[in-house]
């Protein structure tokens, strides 16, 4: 490393190659100062100054990894929606019913049925989600509460219709300890989605109108 001749003659150049390796540690930034590009360690809060001729090259790496990990976490925020975990349930009904020890006597009109029920509960639900202008997709405000249609049954009925749906798959499947999937899928919505979503509504729509509608219809079922 060549010593630095400049107004800062405590610090030192950093050559391509060390600023290459040190640009790889997570915790070292980038910032400017009086015409030079410095790396600042945030553990040791010590500095180093780097050649002008390596500033363009330092700020577009920053540039890129800020986009890049940007885009990541959109990426995943956008996978993290029921349908892709829904998915994954399926997945895992899949792969159980390959190893399970305790097999199932293969329920196929059970299975057809509840999958067949699932799917028409979910389009029916997306239907007057349609009908009545207000969002679907999860923990956003809601613009206007749905009392006709499915809702009259559950207040959640396409959260209902996915459990049906896995449950479904793991009757087809004759798989017994598959059935755990959807006892998970239906603990897991509940926590993520259909509590978040509730605290939404009563925000966007006042407590007075939000418990109405959760007396006059139950969370997953009329009873329930």
């Amino acid at each position: 490393m060549r010593p630095y001749q400049g107004a800062y003659a405590t610090r030192a150049v950093l050559s391509p190659e060390e600023m290459a390796e040190r640009w790889r540690r997570p915790e070292w930034g980038v910032r400017s100062q009086r015409g030079a590009t410095f790396r600042w360690c945030a553990v040791r809060h010590s500095k180093c100054v780097l050649p002008r001729a390596n500033r363009m090259g330092l700020v577009l790496l920053g540039a890129l990894n800020h986009s890049c990990r940007k885009t990541g976490g959109d990426m995943l925020k956008q996978l993290n929606i029921p349908p892709v975990w829904t998915l994954g349930a399926l997945v895992m009904v899949v792969f159980i019913a390959q190893f399970d020890p305790m097999p199932l006597l293969p329920l196929k009109a059970v299975a057809g049925l509840l999958i067949f029920v699932g799917l028409s509960l979910f389009f029916w639900s997306t239907y007057w989600f349609k009908r009545k202008s207000t969002t679907i997709v999860p923990r956003q405000k809601p613009q206007a509460l749905i009392f006709e249609g499915p809702f009259k049954i559950s207040r959640n009925p396409i959260y209902l219709a996915f459990i049906l749906i896995v449950e479904g798959a793991a009757f087809w499947m004759g798989s017994l300890l598959a059935l755990i999937v959807p006892v998970w899928l239906f603990f897991f919505f509940e926590k993520n989605y259909v509590l978040p979503e509730e605290r939404k509504m009563r925000e966007g729509l006042g407590d007075a109108a939000v418990d109405a509608y959760f007396a006059r219809t139950g969370r997953w079922l009329w009873f329930l």
